[in-house]
């Protein structure tokens, strides 16, 4: 991938991850964030040097706009506890983008499975550095449904992402034809 591609892709997925920050899907008495989803596609689709680049781009556009965390800028949300999801979306995206990219069906998910790990290791972590709460009181029943509705996400992107490398081959197979 060329310097412009590269940079193109790696500012695209950087705004887009900025822009869901804000959409969630009620299911029951939970709500999902779309953020993550994105985070793993910039990896997935663009290979995980653009995903790395485009969540650390988003990490700088977190300094100068208000993001999830109560709507609060970057240099004040050290103070929440949860800024280690945030932080933990580089490696998300390199992981997902180096396991999964462009790979077989059962590679996708697993790289999306293990980068999801990351982020709640990451995120665990953080958590129980800033808080009280040991690590062992995180599992609890809400943060159990918490885990296995990211893991589901996981796996839907990975559908996602296949489904999107199979339109794209398709695609390659018609213009071949002409």
């Amino acid at each position: 991938m060329d310097l412009k591609k590269f940079s193109i892709a790696s500012t695209l997925f950087a705004l887009l991850t900025t822009v869901v920050a804000q959409v969630y899907i009620p299911i029951g008495i939970d709500r999902i964030a779309i953020q993550v989803m994105v985070v793993l596609l910039s990896g997935l689709i663009s290979g995980p040097m653009v995903g790395l680049t485009a969540q650390l781009l988003y990490l700088m556009l977190f300094v100068f706009t208000p993001n999830t965390l109560n709507d609060t800028y970057f240099f004040t949300a050290f103070k929440d506890a949860s800024i280690g999801y945030q932080l933990s979306f580089p490696v998300v995206a390199f992981v997902a983008g180096y396991l999964g990219f462009e790979s077989p069906l059962w590679k996708i998910a697993l790289g999306c499975i293990a980068a999801y790990t990351c982020y709640f290791i990451i995120g665990v972590l953080t958590n129980s550095v800033k808080t009280d709460v040991s690590i062992a009181g995180y599992f609890n029943p809400k943060f159990n449904r918490i885990i296995i509705l990211g893991f589901a996400k996981a796996l839907i992107t990975s559908l996602i992402y296949f489904g999107y490398l199979g339109i794209r081959k398709w695609k390659l197979e018609i213009e071949k034809r002409k």
